[in-house]
């Protein structure tokens, strides 16, 4: 994840901002983007993905990412559509990682990118203006870059240390993710270890939100995992001395 984009056109940030249009009409705020809640058949199992995340999505997940990164077209488009579905009863947003045309043929809300590609300009052509883009970013570097060019939230990481990450990428830490949240010009999500013990301290940063795939699918109730970290989340996030909330 992460990493610059030399290939791309600069283009203009869209910031999300109340009331701004997904591809299926769902009203975009950054208060949809506090709780990004990431599938992983590893830890789920492929046959248990649909039911965690209708628990998950029930418990108040505002934000649901597919990424299956190897899993083959046909599977992920099955799996995809049937995630759609439950996103779509709840009214959560719906993105998928990467993959261009399975995001395109199931109408998610947006798609999430990395180094790895596909750019941020390909994925602005072939899904149009109204898509939500983020962006996986592990410096201010790539952060200022991907917003440069058109993402709409970068996710951050790794804040905590992270099996995903271990032996890969070393923990950016709380206050590297302060820096980065004063200097980006658009949303940024903290992900990398985030947890129920930890996120009021992840709020206090400034941070739009978290990502999580452990500390929301990893437990036994997926649905109660994500009112506790939505209730802390928003406990901190109203006594943080920017706060707009009541």
């Amino acid at each position: 994840m992460g990493g610059s984009q030399g290939a791309d056109a600069r283009a203009p940030r869209r910031a999300l901002s109340p009331g701004t249009p997904s591809t299926t009409g769902t009203r975009l705020d950054t208060r949809s983007l506090r709780l990004i809640g990431i599938t992983d058949r590893e830890v789920l199992g492929m046959g248990g993905q649909v039911e965690a995340a209708r628990r998950a999505l029930n418990g108040g997940l505002p934000a649901l990412m597919l990424r299956e990164k190897d899993l083959p077209d046909e599977e992920l488009l099955r799996l995809g559509a049937s995630l759609r579905r439950v996103t779509q009863a709840t009214g959560a947003i719906f993105l998928v990682n990467r993959r261009l045309k399975i995001a395109r043929a199931i109408g998610a809300d947006g798609v999430h990118l990395g180094a790895q590609g596909p750019s941020l300009a390909e994925a602005r052509a072939v899904l149009g203006e109204t898509v939500i883009l983020g962006y996986s970013a592990h410096d201010l570097n790539e952060t200022l870059d991907a917003f440069e060019r058109g993402a709409d939230y970068v996710i951050f990481s790794p804040i905590y240390e992270t099996p995903s990450k271990r032996g890969i990428l070393k923990p950016v830490g709380l206050e590297a993710l302060a820096r980065v949240v004063e200097d980006a010009p658009g949303p940024v999500i903290a992900l990398g270890g985030v947890c129920a013990a930890n996120v009021a301290e992840v709020a206090k940063t400034g941070a739009c939100g978290v990502a999580a795939i452990r500390a929301v699918f990893a437990e036994a109730d997926p649905g109660g995992a994500c009112r506790v970290l939505l209730e802390r989340w928003d406990a901190a996030l109203a006594a943080r001395p920017d706060s707009t909330t009541a």
